[in-house]
């Protein structure tokens, strides 16, 4: 079996290098464990102009998965953007979805309403791409404001310090075309109705108190949509739950992965008995 992560919007793979060392610790090579990095993003190709989009992030996480983890069941695991994609995903891969994904984890993500009402007044759309253009974050420097500004808006007031840096490195290596592309996409996303895709997927939704970016609404919202999802609350984290609460995060990933490798057993029991 496989657990595959996707990130966030101007981060990348690294962004759960904590809780991928706690798997590694517990499982080994008995789980396939798969972290990329989006187009544009970290050390991928941004592709052609217009290609930031979520769909196409659904479509590049498809051939993830065909390529890394071409068999066994998948575990799907998002952060913010990446939980985004998880849901285009859903909507454009349901036969993937339904015949190989064993669980699902949400992280600090939303299934729509992102940015309102701001994005319904007039000329939102038109104004979008000069507003994420002048916030490219290319233009980010490793100082101590800099740091300081992230350590209150993306995280929940404490951070160490290893995090910031990293932070801010992952963010100058954003392509500026798909960073806007895909957060105007962001915009756009509205999948509340596909929520229902994971009734029959073991499903855990994961909000911080502090986060100021998808405030706990959403995944309550998401949570709500999804029968039977497990939602859990991180008392003063931020946006960056999988840094933050990293230990949180691999727990509910090892019970998953835990429960898909007992069934796996059982069914090999019953093949060669």
């Amino acid at each position: 079996m496989s657990i595959v992560f996707a990130h966030g919007w101007t981060l990348g793979s690294e962004l759960w290098d904590d809780v991928i060392a706690r798997l590694v610790d517990r499982f080994g090579e008995d789980v396939n464990i798969v972290s990329y990095d989006h187009r544009g993003h970290g050390r991928s190709d941004a592709g052609p102009r217009g290609s930031g989009t979520l769909e196409q992030l659904a479509d590049d996480l498809r051939t993830v998965i065909d390529v890394c983890a071409p068999g066994g069941k998948v575990i799907l695991a998002g952060h913010s953007m990446g939980g985004m994609a998880l849901l285009a995903f859903a909507e454009r891969h349901r036969d993937l979805l339904d015949d190989r994904v064993a669980g699902a984890v949400f992280v600090c993500t939303s299934p729509g309403r992102m940015w309102n009402p701001l994005k319904r007044l007039p000329g939102f759309y038109l104004t979008a791409p000069t507003v994420l253009g002048v916030n490219n974050p290319r233009l980010l420097r490793n100082s101590w404001i800099t740091r300081l500004g992230l350590k209150h808006g993306l995280y929940g007031g404490t951070a160490q310090t290893r995090h910031l840096n990293e932070s801010i490195r992952q963010m100058r290596a954003v392509d500026p075309k798909i960073y806007a592309e895909l957060g105007i996409s962001m915009m756009r996303h509205e999948r509340d109705g596909i929520l229902g895709h994971f009734a029959a997927i073991p499903t855990v939704v994961f909000v911080g108190t502090r986060d100021r970016l998808t405030p706990a609404r959403h995944g309550r919202r998401l949570a709500a949509g999804v029968d039977g999802a497990l939602l859990l609350i991180e008392p003063g984290a931020g946006h960056m739950v999988p840094c933050e609460r990293s230990v949180s995060v691999a727990r509910e990933l090892d019970a998953l992965t835990r429960a898909v490798l007992s069934t796996s057993v059982d069914v090999i029991v019953e093949q060669t008995a």
